[in-house]
């Protein structure tokens, strides 16, 4: 059998698609939507500490990592600020259940962020 460009074996299958990024397609929309929701709620609380101004939209380079950005700056206002149990529990559920990761953590789940910490733990 011979080489073909790409190191694919001539006759070989193709390897499987690789998984859907965060930062394309319906993702995107999922978290702005998410993030818009969550912002409409803090302004609904009426609380007298002024949140961290987060934009409503994100254009250009890196939208993904700037929308993702956003929510934990507006979970962190909210917990430091005593909020996160005033927002209402009843807005925040799924469009798509499947979609979403399992709650159960089986035995392996954690494992690569252990042996990622355990190497970092050398490095401090």
């Amino acid at each position: 059998m011979s080489e073909l460009g790409g190191g694919r074996v001539h006759g070989a299958p193709a390897p499987p698609a690789p998984p859907p990024m965060w930062g394309c397609g319906p993702h995107r929309a999922v978290l702005n939507e998410a993030k818009v929701r969550l912002l409409d709620d803090i302004e609904v609380l009426n609380s007298p500490a002024k949140p961290p101004h987060v934009p409503r939209r994100r254009e250009g380079d890196n939208k993904i990592t700037r929308e993702v950005d956003d929510l934990i700056t507006l979970l962190l206002f909210l917990d430091g600020n005593k909020l996160l149990p005033a927002l209402p529990k009843y807005m925040y559920v799924s469009a798509s259940p499947d979609a979403m990761p399992s709650a159960c953590l089986l035995e392996g789940d954690l494992n690569v962020l252990l042996v990622m910490l355990e190497k970092m733990g050398n490095n401090f």
